[in-house]
């Protein structure tokens, strides 16, 4: 059982490794499904983790970034520990990507004007890292929404968010802009503006009531009536679902602009070179974890929540 699958990589021969960011571990699994490894552990010595966030595999070893310690650890495809090394990005840097060529790109707040009351968005500088050297500037954008009462409020379901993807060799990164979220900006690995791609709009239109069963399902469980009641003042029903929720890039360079219906179903547009070629449904996923060259790895949600990995195989021309 996982406490918090929040990343997974694809393993040479089938097998995935899953990052348990609850757990503070990383879980190897073979083609089978079966639990071969586990590696990691809460601490702040080599091998362990504050705060692992991403992982990824380049060739066959397994890189693991952990942005309060600001390291990248290296695992073996079996799950012995190889080593770490040290990312000098801010160390306020959160909700960034890591790469599989070891470097990790990371959205840095910077001061923007905040109104009296309701939300906001700050700006954030993109920034990639690449071992101790300055990083590339990719950038600023508008980043989540936060709300002035209550800081540790983010974005919830429907409102669109910023989210950067990267993959692919040469590089290819891709930016969403929340002030048209039907729009991203794509960059090559430099931060060199390549281009604007305008997504399919599948968005759908959020009824009353549909936005009452949303709020009525948000995890707030034990939290006085008075308050339930202010936090839902707070976010007024929006229109329509938003064109993406998240995006990924996958191993060929190609964008994966995922959205959501109001039934909860998760869909995949697929972008090559900026134009849309193929829509995957994804009915029973949670959350796009990782997606490979012919495999994709999705988050499910079970009975009473518990959290399910699943590897589902596709084929694109």
């Amino acid at each position: 059982m996982f406490v918090w699958a929040h990343d997974a990589a694809l393993l040479p021969g089938g097998g995935i490794v899953v990052l348990d960011a609850g757990a503070v571990e990383l879980r190897f699994f073979d083609a089978t499904g079966e639990l071969i490894a586990v590696g990691g552990r809460d601490g702040g010595g080599p091998g362990e983790f504050r705060a692992p966030f991403g992982v990824e595999v380049a060739a066959d070893t397994v890189l693991a970034w952990d942005y309060v310690r600001r390291v990248i650890s290296r695992w073996s495809t079996d799950g012995e520990f190889l080593g770490e090394r040290s990312v000098r990005h801010h160390p306020t840097a959160h909700q960034g990507a890591l790469l599989s060529d070891g470097s990790v790109i990371v959205p840095l707040y910077t001061e923007s004007e905040q109104p009296q009351s309701g939300w906001y968005r700050p700006q954030a500088t993109l920034l990639r890292y690449i071992g101790d050297e300055e990083p590339l500037d990719l950038g600023r954008f508008p980043w989540d929404e936060l709300s002035v009462e209550d800081p540790t409020s983010s974005t919830i379901p429907f409102r669109s968010t910023s989210k950067a993807a990267a993959g692919g060799s040469p590089l290819h990164v891709y930016v969403g802009d929340d002030t048209n979220d039907a729009v991203v900006r794509w960059y090559d690995g430099a931060g060199e503006f390549v281009g604007t791609l305008e997504l399919l709009d599948e968005s759908e239109e959020i009824s009353p009531q549909v936005w009452e069963s949303i709020l009525k399902a948000l995890p707030v469980e034990g939290l006085p009536e008075e308050a339930l009641v202010r936090i839902r003042s707070r976010w007024p029903r929006p229109e329509r679902t938003s064109v993406f929720e998240d995006l990924l890039a996958d191993p060929a360079g190609r964008l994966w602009a995922v959205s959501r219906s109001p039934k909860g179903d998760l869909r995949a547009s697929v972008y090559e070179q900026g134009l849309p070629t193929h829509t995957i449904t994804l009915p029973e996923a949670h959350r796009v974890l990782e997606v490979g060259h012919d495999r994709l790895v999705v988050l499910a949600l079970g009975p009473l929540d518990v959290e399910i990995v699943r590897v589902f195989s596709f084929e694109l021309p």
